[in-house]
């Protein structure tokens, strides 16, 4: 917008303006690009709902899953295993739940996947850490009276 703003109001709903106008075209420019591959990919990748779906530099992409069962997890990671998707190595996050991440190729097009979910690796134990933090607080005392201010 090329209007003259005369308030923080008016000149940050412009900022959001341009970042949307930013974020369309870019959405634009992966859609004519993954149109050129999308064809190209298993049933197995197209067929499922993504997430996360975007170029992070040109050539490269990355897909993800979202809180998936453990079940449908490992169901669907041994799916991209036939289908081609490679290297799949495991993280833990938190409170028993883990996920993978794998690659594949198509064409110049390197693809990242990562499926949230999935059960614990065989070869893998879980051991419950302790860490004790100092805990510091403050209170703010005034002068005048000597009470504290909540």
């Amino acid at each position: 917008m090329a209007t003259k703003t005369e308030n923080p109001l008016l000149e940050k709903l412009v900022k959001d303006c341009t970042n949307a106008r930013e974020a369309l075209q870019k959405a634009l420019s992966n859609y004519e690009q993954a149109k050129e591959f999308c064809n190209l990919l298993p049933e197995v990748i197209t067929g499922h709902d993504w997430y996360f779906f975007r170029q992070d530099e040109p050539g490269k992409w990355y897909m993800e899953t979202w809180c998936l069962d453990e079940e449908k997890a490992d169901t669907f990671i041994k799916e991209l295993k036939i289908v081609g998707v490679y290297g799949f190595h495991s993280k833990f996050i938190n409170s028993n739940c883990w996920h993978y991440t794998g690659s594949f190729v198509i064409g110049d097009n390197e693809f990242t996947v990562k499926v949230d979910g999935g059960s614990k690796p065989p070869l893998c134990r879980i051991e419950e850490t302790k860490e004790w933090k100092e805990v510091i607080s403050y209170k703010a005392i005034c002068d005048e009276t000597g009470e504290e201010v909540k």
